[in-house]
C-alpha cells in the first residue's frame, strides 16, 4: 500500500521564492558582467576585441539559459504549491460537508 501525497506548502512556496530571488540575482550578475566588459573593452583592439565580446556573449547565452531553467523550476514549484493547498482545501472542505460540521 502507497502511502499518501504529503507536502509543505510553505516550505514549497519558500523555496520556490527563493528560485525566483536567484533568478533577480542572475539577472543583476548579467548586467555587472556586462558592465565591466563594458569598462575594459576599449584596452582590447581587433582579433583581441572580437575575441573578448565572443567570451562575453558566449557567457550572456550560457546565464540565460540557466535563468530561463531556474525561472522554470521556481514557476513548477509555485503551481504545485498552489494545486496542492488548493486540492488539500477543496478536501478538507469535502470531509466538513460529509460528516455535517
Amino acid at each position: 500500500m502507497s502511502s499518501p501525497l504529503a507536502m509543505d506548502a510553505q516550505q514549497l512556496a519558500a523555496n520556490a521564492a527563493k528560485l525566483h530571488n536567484l533568478v533577480q540575482e542572475r539577472v543583476q550578475r548579467e548586467q555587472s558582467v556586462t558592465d565591466i566588459a563594458g569598462q575594459f573593452a576599449q584596452a582590447f583592439k581587433g582579433d583581441a576585441s572580437r575575441a573578448m565580446q565572443q567570451i562575453l556573449d558566449r557567457y550572456l547565452t550560457a546565464s540565460e539559459g540557466l535563468r530561463g531553467e531556474e525561472q522554470a523550476i521556481a514557476e513548477k514549484l509555485d503551481q504545485a504549491q498552489k494545486a496542492y493547498t488548493a486540492t488539500d482545501s477543496g478536501s478538507a472542505q469535502g470531509i466538513s460537508s460529509a460528516m455535517g460540521i
